[in-house]
């Protein structure tokens, strides 16, 4: 088995994980294009382009938050039930996501950004 693959038992059927970090990006990317050629043939406005991603980055982020705080309950309280390693398996997933949109957010903005760390 290699290092980024897990057995897990989910109502005692072994599901074999793999984190698909390529994948995911990948899907990413292409929706992100795709929005930006509709920006750029004037299907869609800049503002709405940015504000498809702003709300992706808010929902994406709220999903993990939540997942997040399920994960950290479920430990502090030592449950330990079939769910946990699916919701660790999501919360990568998604956490994935998010860093390849947080990669254009900040490409995007990178003026913006050096403003505000270059500041003397």
């Amino acid at each position: 088995m290699s290092l980024n693959k897990s057995l897990y038992r989910f109502f005692n059927i072994p599901i074999i994980m793999s984190y698909e970090f390529v994948p995911v990006s990948l899907i990413i990317i292409i929706l992100y294009a795709i929005s930006y050629l509709l920006y750029k043939e004037d299907v869609i406005t800049e503002a709405m382009h940015a504000k498809i991603w702003n709300i992706a980055i808010f929902i994406i982020g709220l999903i993990l938050a939540v997942i997040g705080l399920l994960i950290s309950i479920f430990a502090e309280y030592g449950m330990s039930i079939a769910l946990n390693a699916l919701l660790v398996f999501w919360h990568v997933e998604i956490g994935i996501v998010l860093f390849i949109i947080a990669l254009f957010h900040i490409y995007l903005h990178r003026d913006r950004f050096k403003k505000i760390t270059l500041r003397t």
